[in-house]
């Protein structure tokens, strides 16, 4: 199976994880010594229960924050660096508040079928727009 579709069904089996929380599900997708570098953050993650625990306190610090939270992707999946590549787009929703925009780039190193090597990024300005919302509106969630 080519890295391509190995993501497909690990981004759909991601979905199911973000409903159930069930994290034992997505071990299967990940190499036990895994890294995950995050922006924002200083030290990438390393090993997939650190992963697995990183990508949790995300969704819910954020997106399970939200009533609801619509995913698109603007570009990919393709191979581009041996990676595979996506181009993102997050809009989360919640009642009485503004709309919540984050874009951003994954790039997804795959090993005999396993991710080896996974990274997040946004570029300055998201970020910044990001922690601006947070800070105004973060309470109300």
């Amino acid at each position: 199976m080519n890295d391509i579709k190995k993501f497909a069904q690990y981004a759909a089996m991601f979905e199911k994880v973000y409903l159930n929380d069930n994290w034992q599900l997505l071990k299967p997708f990940f190499h036990p010594d895994a890294v995950y570098e995050m922006v924002g953050e200083e030290q990438p993650l390393k090993g997939r229960d650190a992963i697995f625990a990183g990508l949790k306190k995300s969704l819910d610090l954020c997106d399970r924050r939200f009533k609801t939270r619509e995913l698109a992707l603007l570009d990919g999946p393709k191979m581009k660096d041996d990676a595979v590549y996506i181009l993102w787009r997050a809009t989360y929703h919640q009642p009485g508040l503004p709309t919540l925009c984050l874009e951003g780039e994954e790039t997804l190193r795959f090993v005999d079928g396993c991710i080896v090597h996974m990274k997040d990024s946004c570029t300055p300005e998201v970020v910044s727009a990001f922690g601006q919302w947070m800070e105004e509106w973060g309470e109300q969630l």
